[in-house]
């Protein structure tokens, strides 16, 4: 687990550039959801964006966020779907690609739209400032 003193040596999540990210690679992907190469960067670019993840809970964790413990559960989920697509593309399982943009779908209503207006909701009360991940890092 990070302490505090990692903290300030650590870029914190902006839920913005992630929002912004994932919603560019689901453009991108639902034009062609059956290609290799676009399912491989797919694949890769949502590996990165678990990246933020860990510091996105620090930030939970700081606010005294009271969904924290759901909204950490739903990372747990999106980490272990994401190793079984991977899975299935090293097997060459082929329906990977539509179950892949179904599940990035209802990531964004689900998890990027509701649970981070939330969150967001929350550090704009607490007046915290948030660091943010690079576009490198995500």
């Amino acid at each position: 687990m990070t302490n505090s003193n990692s903290i300030d040596r650590v870029a914190l999540v902006s839920i913005e550039v992630q929002t912004k990210g994932f919603i560019k690679i689901l453009d991108d992907f639902a034009l062609n959801s059956e290609s290799d190469k676009l399912i491989e960067s797919t694949l890769r670019y949502l590996d990165k964006y678990t990246v933020c993840f860990e510091a996105e809970e620090v930030i939970m964790k700081d606010i005294s966020y009271a969904h924290a413990k759901q909204h950490q559960a739903h990372h747990h989920f999106f980490i272990q779907e994401l190793r079984q697509f991977q899975l299935d593309y090293r097997i060459k399982n082929t329906t990977l690609g539509p179950r892949l943009f179904l599940f990035m779908k209802k990531w964004l209503v689900s998890h990027i739209q509701a649970e981070h207006a939330q969150l967001i909701e929350m550090i704009t009360e607490h007046g915290n400032k948030v660091d943010t991940c690079s576009d490198s890092e995500v």
